[in-house]
């Protein structure tokens, strides 16, 4: 992706990522009609492709964040902390 270094990309991991995210992959997991534990042998980057790919111009909010904040050469302004 743009803008991003060129470091490993971890599997997702319920437990060790973020809520929303997990929440995201959850949403999608019941939308696409697949397990967790699917969604655990993949990274991040394959799993916004999935939903992507289940979503097209749907795309839920979540992930038309994710891809802005991936996709860009600039890093997003954090907002209100």
């Amino acid at each position: 992706m743009a803008g991003m270094p060129d470091l490993p990309e971890e599997f997702f991991q319920r437990g060790k990522s973020p809520a929303p995210l997990v929440t995201a992959v959850e949403q999608l997991c019941r939308d696409a009609g697949c397990s967790i534990e699917h969604m655990e042998q993949r990274t991040p980057s394959e799993i916004f492709e999935l939903a992507r790919d289940h979503y097209g111009s749907d795309l839920p909010e979540f992930w038309r964040i994710w891809e802005d904040w991936h996709e860009s050469d600039e890093i997003p302004p954090m907002g209100d902390l």
